[in-house]
């Protein structure tokens, strides 16, 4: 809480680092440091001497560029220990250590969670990752959490839950999307609704009885069916389905001992909100966050769909 914090990390690939904190909802900003010292003309020339300044000198080909270096204080960094050599630096195969880049990273003001966890947040995708999405229809979510997984050199399992069948989703079209980019197809496709219990078990099952790290989903609206009064009855009360996904998962961690997303995993989804609308209205309540052992993070992040309906990217953090 308060206002925003600067952490210092050491990451080995600028384009893993860029693509990890392209996913995070903690983090506001991202800058490379280039070069430290203590008076303006010592970091100019540390700068000079490491290449820093290399695409500001020569660079007459294209039509028109833009190369942007700050400068500031930087007095209290909050080094993680993420910075510290021993930490920091893994070997290859040679025993070699890697090269690896100062990056400094502020936090939004409503970041809660500890300085190790916002790390590991970040970074966390580079290894094995199991990911379900409970409401898949043709499993797009679950393709671009494969090709960003692919591209950190990570593993990714994923499982899909999928009620629609037949003519509106084919399960030989979806592998046929994933083979095509040569990923690898969701672990298991279960037709089914996520709000069963026994669908939730086969689910766990498919990742070995597990619980799984990431639930990554962008439910359906049922926005035709609020305003018409659809089957929730005049006025449009009828329960958003990531509010019922919430009260699941509260009676596997209370009443099976058998929670869907592990301490520490995150839920991220997409929230519908029309313009007289409130995100915080749009959520599942305290109750439904309570018993499923999940905490938001940060503040949502919004997207314009029309002039009278947005989507807010959300995410939840597992904490019990």
């Amino acid at each position: 809480m308060g206002e925003s914090r600067v952490v210092v990390a050491a990451t080995p690939l600028d384009a893993i680092f860029a693509s990890a904190i392209g996913r995070c909802s903690l983090v506001r900003a991202a800058y490379e440091i280039v070069a430290v010292g203590r008076s303006y003309e010592e970091l100019a020339e540390r700068a000079s001497k490491n290449g820093s300044f290399a695409d500001l000198i020569g660079n007459d080909a294209p039509t028109w560029s833009i190369r942007l270096r700050r400068y500031g204080v930087l007095r209290d960094r909050h080094r993680d220990d993420a910075s510290n050599d021993d930490d920091a630096s893994r070997r290859d195969e040679d025993g070699h250590r890697r090269q690896r880049r100062g990056h400094l990273m502020r936090f939004g003001k409503n970041a809660r969670s500890p300085l190790r966890e916002e790390r590991n947040a970040i970074l966390s995708m580079a290894g094995l990752v199991r990911v379900l999405d409970p409401f898949a229809g043709s499993c797009a979510t679950l393709l671009a959490a494969s090709h960003i997984a692919s591209g950190l050199g990570g593993c990714l399992r994923s499982v899909a839950i999928e009620i629609a069948h037949g003519g509106h989703v084919s399960r030989d079209d979806i592998v046929r999307d994933f083979e095509s980019r040569s990923l690898p197809p969701p672990t298991e496709i279960i037709h089914g609704d996520c709000l069963s219990a026994e669908i939730r078990r086969r689910a766990r099952a498919a990742i070995g009885g597990e619980a799984f790290d990431v639930i990554c989903t962008d439910p359906p609206y049922g926005i035709r069916e609020a305003i018409t009064g659809g089957d929730g009855g005049e006025g449009g009360n009828i329960v958003p389905p990531l509010t019922l996904l919430f009260h699941a998962m509260g009676h596997d961690r209370l009443n099976e001992g058998t929670p869907l997303l592990k301490v520490g995993g995150r839920l991220v989804a997409f929230v519908p909100v029309r313009k007289d609308e409130r995100l915080e209205d749009c959520l599942p309540d305290h109750k439904a966050r309570e018993d499923a052992g999940l905490v938001m993070e940060g503040e949502g992040k919004e997207q314009v769909l029309s002039d009278s309906l947005s989507r807010f990217l959300v995410s939840f953090v597992c904490v019990s």
